[in-house]
């Protein structure tokens, strides 16, 4: 008999950290924080790798029935934490279409109500984000070819702490000669180069690592910047790009 797959392998780890967080939300009265918390991120990596692999593990329709229960009970700030990771691991599964229209968009929901509790208010949509990066890449990098969009985040003067998730799978379309680009635009005033430097109270990170030259806790740089090649970042399955700080204006 063969030995099984490495893939195989993931899907039949995740049929068991189902059913794991399954008992530890039935018996709540034994209810253990650390067996939880490890499940979660165990359960989010993976998701990730099956996403990645282009694979629907067997036990996904238990999930969205599952995680509603889990988010109706109170949670400390950790536990919180780990369903967050969780969750954004399975809105990248919603994209993938795991679950019904239905229940991807109680998800979302869901996924969107824990994030309240550590991210501020956060516009994640591309149309406003394209023209103005169009608009300075043709005025500061005519030689420089746009190419597609993974994910984008507007943000308001002041402080906070924004977010958007994203999903990086074996069939993105990009080549090897091709690079993933931080591009970080103050969109207050656009005629100028001033545009390009990042604001120098806030930190860019990627998977919760600082953004080389773009965080304040470390080198910075203060002059206006080229995209940021953050390829090295990314792992496959779900990825955070996160902006925390004080900003003095539009981004």
């Amino acid at each position: 008999m063969d030995a099984p797959s490495p893939c195989e392998l993931n899907l039949n780890k995740i049929a068991a950290l189902i059913e794991g967080l399954a008992l530890n939300v039935k018996h709540i009265g034994q209810f253990d924080p650390g067996q939880f918390y490890s499940i979660c991120i165990s359960l989010a990596r993976s998701i990730d790798l099956s996403i990645a692999n282009n694979k629907v593990p067997s036990q996904a329709h238990s999930l969205p029935g599952l995680l509603k229960q889990i988010c109706q009970k109170k949670h400390t700030h950790q536990t919180k934490a780990a369903i967050m990771v969780l969750m954004i691991s399975v809105k990248s599964a919603c994209k993938m279409r795991w679950f019904s229209e239905k229940e991807a968009e109680e998800l979302y929901s869901l996924a969107n109500e824990i994030g309240s509790d550590f991210f501020g208010d956060v516009n994640t949509g591309q149309t406003n984000s394209l023209t103005t990066i169009t608009t300075v890449m043709e005025r500061f990098f005519p030689r420089m070819k746009l190419g597609q969009i993974i994910a984008s985040v507007e943000v308001k003067p002041g402080y906070g702490v924004f977010a958007t998730d994203f999903n990086i799978s074996k069939t993105t379309q990009y080549s090897q000669q091709e690079k993933i680009l931080l591009f970080v635009v103050q969109k207050d005033n656009i005629e100028t180069s001033a545009c390009l430097i990042t604001p120098p109270q806030v930190n860019f990170l990627v998977n919760g690592r600082g953004v080389n030259g773009r965080t304040n806790t470390g080198y910075t740089d203060t002059g206006p910047q080229l995209p940021t090649n953050i390829a090295c970042m990314l792992k496959l399955g779900s990825n955070l790009l996160q902006a925390v700080g004080n900003f003095n204006g539009r981004i």
